[in-house]
């Protein structure tokens, strides 16, 4: 995790923090500052096409929505980056679905109550544990020269284990505690056990994301929220905000 970006986590989280605090910690971070310009100045930001280069400007642009946007691509960008000869689509996937995720509990969370920003990191790390048992098992075998990797050893390790790891992962960055315990509930929820608010909310993003996921890989990309989704997110059509984010990332 980039050494800022704790500090622009706390930041976020603080009321009383105004843009001067985030330009003065996104400067001392290249890619955090590489990131926030090339962010402002895409047409979701910048319609006019008019070139933004002040940090001042860009953050004050941006908001804490568009920073967070910023915190995402950070953390999530060595997944990106990650090639595998085995799986070489795995990084670009989990991504995507980070991404879609964390929106869609942002979503949930400002329709049904909660604290949107948390929903937010809660959708977006909740596969940190998955992600990191991909990479060091493939790590591992290809050290080993043990041939190719198995999928199905590998989906039953992450089935077994990603889970509990990615609980400790987010409390090793020091995310707000209800996350790691979101986290932690999910296996909770599929035995009908009751649990926290923010657990239910992202249970129910990851199933989103994922029929998400379903509808762009069909014929048809382009149809709305199916009825039985919006019966469980009145008022919202996720889908069509989940384009709009996919639209501005690039994805």
């Amino acid at each position: 995790l980039p050494v800022v970006v704790p500090r622009l986590l706390r930041g976020l989280r603080d009321p009383s923090s105004s843009s001067a605090d985030f330009v003065e910690i996104i400067q001392h971070d290249p890619v955090l500052a590489s990131s926030v310009i090339k962010l402002v100045n895409s047409v979701y930001y910048n319609p006019t096409g008019k070139t933004i280069d002040s940090f001042h400007r860009a953050v004050v642009i941006l908001g804490l929505d568009g920073l967070r946007f910023v915190i995402s691509g950070t953390v999530m960008q060595p997944i990106i980056e990650s090639k595998s000869g085995e799986f070489p689509d795995f990084g670009r996937y989990m991504w995507t679905h980070a991404l879609h995720t964390a929106v869609t509990t942002q979503l949930l969370a400002r329709r049904f109550g909660g604290d949107p920003f948390k929903a937010y990191l809660a959708g977006l790390v909740h596969d940190m544990g998955a992600v990191t048992l991909f990479n060091q098992y493939l790590h591992r075998h290809r050290d080993q020269a043990a041939g190719v990797p198995q999928a199905g050893t590998l989906a039953e390790l992450i089935e077994t284990q990603g889970e509990t790891l990615g609980v400790r992962i987010v409390r090793d960055w020091n995310l707000p505690a209800e996350i790691a315990s979101a986290i932690e509930s999910q296996s909770a929820i599929r035995r009908g056990e009751p649990v926290e608010p923010l657990a239910g909310l992202l249970y129910l993003a990851n199933h989103v994301s994922e029929a998400y996921l379903i509808r762009n890989e069909s014929a048809l990309p382009d149809e709305p929220t199916p009825p039985e989704l919006e019966a469980c997110v009145p008022g919202i059509d996720v889908f069509r905000e989940l384009d709009a984010m996919s639209a501005l990332f690039e994805i």
